[in-house]
């Protein structure tokens, strides 16, 4: 799989998360988590690939526990800083 495929994929998932409003945020970032793993499954593994992969897995699956942790905040403040944290590491 090229780079530049690898990338059209991720993209794809990220548009298909963030245009999905049918279920609520925790329940889209689960479902987003589940799908980078099944991508990260069927993407070859050799030398290269596996510490991206490793990345890979780490970054897309660490939206949805951040979410479940700004939903925990302290305060309103600390929701929103939580979530500013989410929208940066995707943009």
């Amino acid at each position: 799989m090229t780079g530049e495929l690898l990338f059209t994929n991720i993209k794809f998932l990220l548009f298909n998360f963030i245009f999905d409003m049918q279920y609520d945020l925790e329940e889209r970032t689960t479902r987003f988590s589940e799908k980078i793993i099944d991508f990260a499954r069927s993407i070859p593994l050799d030398d290269i690939t596996k510490p991206l992969i490793v990345q890979l897995i780490k970054s897309g699956t660490s939206i949805g526990a951040n979410y479940r942790e700004a939903n925990e905040g302290s305060s309103k403040r600390d929701f929103k800083n939580k979530i500013f944290i989410i929208s940066s590491i995707f943009c």
